[in-house]
């Protein structure tokens, strides 16, 4: 449940730039999410420099 989210991890190590614009999506549209989560972490090592920007 949504609710009970205390941590979110994207890795996105050797993703594809899309996986990314997914990702990021569907965080941007649903901020009801944002609320409920405390801890974040975006995990880019290794990842494509356009995954980066």
């Amino acid at each position: 449940r949504r609710d009970d989210v205390q941590e979110v991890t994207l890795d996105v190590r050797d993703a594809d730039p899309d996986v990314w614009d997914v990702a990021s999506d569907v965080w941007n549209v649903a901020p009801d999410i944002r609320d409920d989560v405390r801890d974040v972490t975006l995990d880019v090592q290794d990842a494509d420099p356009d995954v980066r920007t």
